[in-house]
């Protein structure tokens, strides 16, 4: 009985390990497919385009709160 409750357990802790690696297989491939915005080169746009939402969406809310005193 204990071996076969330690083969279960063992079972159960390879399956919870091969689950996130599928998982992780497709994110490399997409990485690579996307590298202007998942490589190093391209997380600046990304933070600029963070930047500038950001900013658009503050001097929007700051005109509009100016506009209607």
């Amino acid at each position: 009985m204990d071996e076969q409750q330690t083969a279960q357990s063992s079972q159960e802790t390879v399956a919870p390990a091969t689950q996130p690696t599928p998982v992780a297989a497709p994110v490399t491939p997409v990485t690579g497919t996307d590298a202007p915005y998942g490589g190093k080169k391209g997380s600046w746009a990304t933070w600029l385009l963070l930047y500038v939402v950001i900013a658009a969406i503050a001097y929007g809310v700051i005109w509009y709160f100016w506009l209607n005193k």
